[in-house]
């Protein structure tokens, strides 16, 4: 099984994006059009606090951040 065709198996998905370190987009799912309508400057910061708020309470630093909504504008 490849891994577009893991997400197309799960119900509710519409879009998968993968971030590098940096938050350069390296994976987007099903394609660049429907996640390039995604909001990404609602994600990547959220990435970016989580880095920070991991780093001041002396925790490793992240591996995965797995960000999702309950609902969409």
């Amino acid at each position: 099984m490849t891994f577009p065709s893991l997400f197309a198996h799960i119900d509710g998905i519409e879009a998968v994006l993968v971030l590098d370190k940096d938050g350069t987009p390296i994976l987007k799912l099903p394609s660049t059009d429907v996640v390039d309508r995604l909001n990404l400057q609602a994600i990547v910061p959220s990435a970016q606090t989580l880095q920070e708020q991991s780093s001041r309470m002396h925790l490793k630093k992240l591996k995965t951040v797995v960000t999702y909504w309950a609902t969409r504008q």
